[in-house]
């Protein structure tokens, strides 16, 4: 599988969108041409895997409302200020939401990171 980089690539060569998680998103939430990447990707309607603060990407795009979407708890103003519904399966432990858990909205699916591999993957796949 090749990366889409940023300077070529079209959504029509590849069958999903994976953004990988961490701060550097918020550098690409601000990119247009990263932007119009996922942008294309939720137009042609194929998945777009988002993990830990990718979301903003989603944000960005403008693609976050009236869908379901699971993040770290601290994006969950955020979320709902783009008009997103920040979900999230409620478990007894110190952060209060399961840490292994993902959702799927439509072509877009969303989770905080690596402990949901398994669902995540299984989802996608």
């Amino acid at each position: 599988m090749q990366p889409l980089l940023l300077n070529r690539g079209k959504s029509k060569s590849y069958d999903a969108l994976i953004i990988p998680g961490g701060r550097f998103t918020e550098l690409l939430s601000i990119n247009e041409k990263a932007l119009s990447i996922v942008k294309e990707f939720a137009e042609v309607g194929k998945p777009i895997a988002i993990t830990c603060h990718s979301q903003l990407m989603l944000i960005s795009a403008g693609l976050l409302k009236g869908k379901k979407c699971f993040a770290f708890p601290s994006l969950k103003p955020i979320i709902e200020f783009a008009g997103g519904n920040w979900w999230a399966r409620q478990v007894e432990n110190p952060l209060g939401i399961d840490i292994t858990a993902c959702v799927m909205d439509g072509n877009i699916l969303t989770t905080i990171g690596w402990p949901t591999r398994a669902e995540y993957l299984e989802i996608l796949l």
